[in-house]
Formats: structure tokens, C-alpha cells, sequence
């Protein structure tokens, strides 16, 4: 049992799966406690079902109108999330990220491949000195096939721990957010969110770069590429694009990440996000990244 490592804390229950073409029920994978023997109303963790249903997932959840706690996410729904179609029969990431509540209730967040489908889910545990695996599958053999099975403590990963553990900043003097002790243009929280050091002028490896205008089915789009933190979820960053198309008299639209087309690893840290803004009614554009925490 981990329960001593997990329970008050937050933490990341995460696991890969892939299911066969020919599944057509389901598997559900949890993390229970040492009174829990099986699938309950207050369990952590979610079904993941085959085809023909038209779910993709059943996920726990103590808040739900369902009156054994389950709140189904259809396949169109996922898809539309994702901005992709959802393929059970592929390889996919499922984290359930775990905030700490009180009084035993804690809340999490339902992440498929890095993006959060629901938010805010309740469950509890009955006792604190037992945390176990279950999975529970109903299907046949080679139904599904589930790996790298994780459980993460979520510490070390705020802003002040960063300028702590991984910066020469100076608490008080030079590690305010809008400080940039380098010079570069790049303020330290800036530097945080793209991998950059505050202390050494690196602006021009680390800062978003764009190609300029590209043309994608007889619309033009401008190109902009920034590194985002594959982690940024579970650390309270925030990533978007502003623009305008007339630096003069144009206000800065917040596009969030709406024009985000497509993200591929860096590193085990950092990942590429290309960003397309279509250029309809003019034939520039001006973008800039905001990051908040």
C-alpha cells in the first residue's frame, strides 16, 4: 500500500491503455481503499468502454444525478474536446489529477492525452491506510492492454519552487515574476514557462517563432510556435496567443488556444505547439504568447 504517501496530498493516478477493435464492453481501472473490495459510488477511477455504446468513458463521481455516481463522456463529446476523433483501438494517456479536499472529499480532473475532459469530480475514501490497484474488466482476454501504471506526487512544481531549486535568483531581489535579471526580454515568469534560465540571455531559443503566412485550403494562416510544459496542467499554467492586425488601432484579441493545430514532444519536459491564425481581412498580423500561473 502508498496510502501514507498520497492520502492529504495531490497526486497523479495515470496509466496507458489500448483497446481491441473488438471490445465491446468495458474495463474499469481504480485506486481504492483497503474497504473497498470493489467498484463502489465513491470510488477514484473511470470505466473505459468498447464500441458500440456510444461512451467512451464512464467516470466516477459523487456529484452526479446518476444514482450509482457514474457520469458518462460519449465518443463525440471526447472527440470534440480533443479536436481529434477518439480511437479506443490506439494507445491512450488517461491521468486522474487529485486535489486534496477536506473532511476525506477530494476532487479531480479526468485528462485524456493531455487535455482535460471533466473537471472538478468528487470522490472519497472510507479509511487511510490502504490504497490499491483494481481493475475490474468484464470483457474477454486481449479485450484491452494497460501500461505504465503511475502514481505521482504533484510537489516541487510552483513558481517559487522553481526559483528555489532551480534558478540563481534571489528571493526578494530579483525573482518577482515581471523581473528579467537577464535582459532578454524574457520576464522570469516567461523563463519558467518555456525552459529558458533568468540568468542568461537565451530569449532567442527559448522565445515563440512563427514562419510567417501559410496557406491551408486557399486561406492564408500566420504560423506561431511556443514550447509549453507538458506538465502545465498540474502546475497551474496557463498558455494563450494574443493578436491584432493592425498594430495602431487594433485592440489585442485574446485567442487563448483556440487556434492551436497540433502539439509534438520537445523533450520528457517541453512540447511544440504550432498555433494558425487565419488572416481573412488583412495580409499581416501581430502575435504574442501570455502565460499566467
Amino acid at each position: 500500500s502508498f496510502a501514507d504517501q498520497i492520502v492529504g496530498n495531490d497526486f497523479i493516478y495515470s496509466f496507458k491503455l489500448t483497446m481491441s477493435p473488438d471490445a465491446t464492453s468495458w474495463v474499469g481501472i481504480y485506486l481504492n481503499d483497503a474497504n473497498q473490495a470493489g467498484w463502489v459510488e465513491a470510488s477514484f477511477g473511470v470505466r473505459c468502454v468498447g464500441i458500440g455504446e456510444g461512451w467512451a468513458f464512464w467516470i466516477n463521481n459523487l456529484a452526479s444525478l446518476d444514482p450509482v455516481g457514474l457520469t458518462g463522456v460519449g465518443v463525440d463529446e471526447v472527440s470534440s474536446i480533443l479536436g481529434y476523433t477518439y480511437d479506443h483501438t490506439q494507445e491512450n494517456t488517461i491521468q486522474l489529477v487529485s486535489t486534496a479536499g477536506v473532511d476525506g472529499t477530494n476532487s479531480y480532473d479526468f485528462v485524456l492525452n493531455g487535455v482535460v475532459i471533466r473537471s472538478g469530480m468528487l470522490y472519497t475514501h472510507s479509511e487511510d491506510t490502504g490504497r490499491r490497484i483494481l481493475v475490474q474488466d468484464i470483457g474477454g482476454p486481449g479485450d484491452h492492454f494497460i501500461d505504465d501504471f503511475a502514481v505521482e506526487l504533484i510537489q516541487g512544481i510552483s513558481y517559487e519552487d522553481w526559483v528555489v531549486e532551480d534558478t540563481g535568483l534571489d528571493v526578494g531581489v530579483n525573482d518577482d515574476r515581471m523581473d528579467d535579471p537577464d535582459t532578454d526580454s524574457m520576464e522570469n515568469l516567461l523563463e519558467y514557462a518555456l525552459g529558458g534560465d533568468p540568468l542568461v540571455d537565451d530569449a532567442a531559443i527559448f522565445l515563440p517563432t512563427s514562419s510567417g503566412a501559410v496557406e491551408v485550403g486557399g486561406t492564408n494562416y500566420l504560423n506561431y510556435v511556443y514550447r509549453r510544459r507538458v506538465d502545465a496542467l498540474q502546475r497551474g499554467l496557463v498558455y494563450g496567443v494574443n493578436f491584432k492586425f493592425n498594430l495602431v488601432t487594433d485592440p489585442w484579441t485574446d485567442g487563448g488556444s483556440s487556434f492551436e493545430t497540433s502539439a509534438g514532444p520537445i523533450d520528457a519536459f517541453f512540447e511544440s505547439v504550432t498555433n494558425e491564425i487565419p488572416t481573412v481581412h488583412s495580409p499581416e498580423g501581430f502575435i504574442v504568447l501570455k502565460v499566467a500561473d
